[in-house]
């Protein structure tokens, strides 16, 4: 269970111990902290069908950036034989992988 709670950028984190925290925040989260918090915010309220296309193409291309960041930062410490600082890189772009392409997809 959690048993540490952090706040980044005013989003919410659940550690359930230091070490898992400094291995999240060195490995990826100092660099995408800020990043994350308009795709972990509730989607606003959109009038319009172009206006709500508009923004779902936005948060697209926002993951796939991030996608694309948390692969270097991953492939990074692998290079350089920090293994355990790339898991988190790597979890991060799984999940937002998972999130754009869907399960069972390769890209």
């Amino acid at each position: 269970p959690a048993s540490i709670v952090v706040n980044y950028f005013g989003v919410p984190y659940y550690y359930c111990d230091r070490t898992t925290l400094e291995l999240d925040w060195n490995g990826i989260k100092q660099k995408i902290a800020q990043l994350l918090v308009p795709l972990r915010q509730p989607p606003s309220v959109i009038p319009s069908v172009e206006e709500r296309e508009r923004q779902e193409a936005n948060v697209r291309k926002s993951k796939l950036a991030l996608i694309d960041l948390c692969r270097m930062e991953a492939t990074k410490f692998l290079v350089h034989g920090d293994f355990e600082l790339s898991i988190p890189g790597a979890v991060q772009a799984l999940r937002y992988s998972l999130d754009v392409y869907g399960a069972g997809k390769i890209e």
